[in-house]
C-alpha cells in the first residue's frame, strides 16, 4: 500500500492518518511529504518528519512501526524523533501549535470517515 494515499476508514487508516500527518509537517516546511523520506538528517526536513512521526503517532495513534515503515525508518528512529517533538513541548508556544496542529489532524480525519461513511 502507499503510505500517502488517502483512504479513509477500514485497513488504510494508519496509512490516511499518518498521510495527514505527514502532509500537514511537510506542508508547515514548505515541501512535498515524499521529500520526508529522503536521508536529510538536519534542518525543516528532519525537523518536518520528526514532527511527522510525533503527529502520526500521539496524536492520531498511528502505530510507530507504520509511520517509521512509511518514511523507510525503522521504529528506532521514529521513536527517537517523537521524543525529539516531546522534548520541544516544553516551551509554551510550541505546545500549543502542536495541540492544535493535533486537533486540526483528528477534526479532518473525522470530516474524512463521515463523508467515506455518507457515499456508503
Amino acid at each position: 500500500m502507499d503510505a500517502f494515499s488517502f483512504q479513509p476508514g477500514g485497513a488504510g487508516s494508519s496509512a490516511c492518518s499518518f498521510s495527514l500527518a505527514a502532509g500537514l509537517a511537510a506542508g508547515l516546511a514548505g515541501a512535498s511529504p515524499r521529500h520526508l523520506a529522503g536521508r536529510t538528517r538536519r534542518g525543516a526536513l528532519a525537523l518536518a518528519r520528526a514532527q511527522a512521526f510525533y503527529l502520526g503517532h500521539v496524536g492520531l495513534g498511528v502505530p510507530l512501526s507504520h509511520a517509521a515503515a512509511a518514511l523507510g525508518r525503522d521504529r528506532a528512529s521514529a521513536r527517537r524523533a517523537c521524543a525529539r517533538i516531546e522534548a520541544r513541548r516544553e516551551a509554551p508556544g510550541a505546545d500549543h501549535a502542536l495541540t492544535c496542529l493535533e486537533a486540526g489532524l483528528r477534526a479532518f480525519r473525522s470530516s474524512l470517515a463521515q463523508d467515506e461513511g455518507a457515499r456508503s
